[in-house]
C-alpha cells in the first residue's frame, strides 16, 4: 500500500507530557474541529540503516512495525520535498518491493540473499542492520470538520529501548491523506498549538532522526 500523506509533528514538553497527553485524549472540540473515534494501541518499531546512516541522512527510514493487528514493513522517502511512504504487510512481496525501492531511491545495490530464514537477515545481507528500537503507547483520534473526516491525530508516549533506554517522550502526529484536506489539517494543527501554547511546539524530526541523533551523537536534520 502506497501512502501519500502530509504529516505534521508536534513535540510535547517532557515536563508536562503526561498531563498534556491526558488533556488531548479528553479534548472533544477545538475551533471548527471535532475529535471522535478513539483507539488505543501498543507498538514496537525497529529501524534499520547502514553503518553510515544513509537513510537517516536523506530524512528517510526503513521500519519494521509490530502491533497486535499485524506486522508491517515501511519505507519512507522524501521525493521532491514530499513525503512518500510505502507500507506493506511483512511478506515476500513486501520485502521485494521495499528492496527494489531501496535500490531506486537510496542506491543500495547489493544482491539480497533471499534464502536466509528471516527478514532481518535478508536486510543484513544488503548492509542494513537494526540501529534503533522504540516502544510506543498510541492513542488515535479522527479529526472532523463539518462532519467530514479530514485526518487523524496520533498521540504518542514513547521510549527508546535500544541501543539505549531513554524516555518517556511525548509527541503528537497529525496526518491528512488527501490533498484536499491538507489546508484544513494545517489549520487544526494551528488550533492545537494555540490551545496548548508553551507546552507543544512544531518539530521537524521523526522519532527515528531524534533517536539516532541522541543515541549515536549525530546532528542530522
Amino acid at each position: 500500500m502506497i501512502i501519500k500523506e502530509k504529516e505534521r509533528k508536534l513535540l510535547v514538553s517532557s515536563a508536562q507530557g503526561e498531563q498534556i497527553v491526558e488533556k488531548l485524549k479528553q479534548l472533544n472540540t477545538t475551533g471548527d474541529f471535532v475529535l471522535q473515534d478513539d483507539k488505543a494501541l501498543s507498538i514496537q518499531d525497529a529501524y534499520l540503516d547502514d553503518r553510515n546512516f544513509l537513510l537517516a541522512k536523506k530524512n528517510g527510514y526503513l521500519r519494521l512495525r509490530g502491533k497486535l493487528s499485524g506486522h508491517m514493513i515501511v519505507l519512507r522517502t522524501i521525493i521532491n520535498n514530499e513525503l512518500d511512504e510505502i507500507s506493506h504487510p511483512v511478506s515476500d512481496e513486501g520485502l521485494k518491493l521495499v528492496l527494489s525501492l531501496l535500490k531506486e531511491h537510496y542506491g543500495i545495490n547489493k544482491d539480497p540473499n533471499f534464502i536466509l530464514p528471516n527478514i532481518s537477515e535478508i536486510f543484513q545481507s544488503v548492509g542494513l542492520n537494526e540501529v534503533l528500537r522504540t516502544a510506543i503507547e498510541r492513542f488515535e483520534r479522527n479529526v472532523y470538520m463539518d462532519n467530514i473526516h479530514i485526518g487523524k491525530m496520533k498521540i504518542d508516549a514513547f521510549r527508546y529501548i535500544s541501543p539505549n533506554e531513554m524516555g518517556p517522550f511525548y509527541e503528537v502526529e497529525l496526518n491528512s491523506y488527501n490533498k484536499v484536506f491538507h489546508k484544513e489539517m494545517d489549520n487544526f494543527a494551528s488550533e492545537i498549538l494555540k490551545e496548548f501554547q508553551h507546552s507543544i511546539e512544531p518539530s521537524i524530526l521523526s522519532k527515528y532522526l531524534r533517536g539516532v541523533n541522541i543515541s549515536y551523537g549525530l546532528n542530522i536534520k
